[in-house]
C-alpha cells in the first residue's frame, strides 16, 4: 500500500508584518540578547513573542519549531545590524 502524504496548510502571510512584528519584539529583548549572546541567531514567532537563541539558526529554527510546527518565523543574527561594536 502507498504512504499517504499529509498536507500541511499555512495561511497566507505578509512578509512585512512578520518583519515588523519580529523587530519589536527583538527591540524589547534587544539590550539582553545583545548582552548575552552576540553573534548568535534568535528566532522570533511574531504572534506569541516565543523565542529561541542559539549558535546558527537552523538549530534555533529547530527547537522553535518543536512549539510552533506550523508557524512563519522572524530570524536574525544577534546585535550585527547595528553599529560596529568597537
Amino acid at each position: 500500500m502507498a504512504e499517504q502524504k499529509t498536507l500541511v496548510t499555512v495561511k497566507p502571510v505578509k512578509v512585512s508584518e512578520i518583519v515588523r512584528k519580529g523587530m519589536a519584539i527583538y527591540e524589547q529583548l534587544k539590550s539582553q540578547l545583545e548582552r548575552e549572546h552576540w553573534g548568535k541567531y534568535v528566532v522570533i514567532d511574531p504572534d506569541s513573542g516565543d523565542y529561541e537563541v542559539a549558535p546558527t539558526r537552523t538549530e534555533a529554527l529547530l527547537k522553535i519549531r518543536q512549539r510552533h510546527p506550523e508557524k512563519v518565523f522572524f530570524s536574525r543574527r544577534i546585535g550585527f545590524l547595528e553599529k560596529k561594536r568597537w
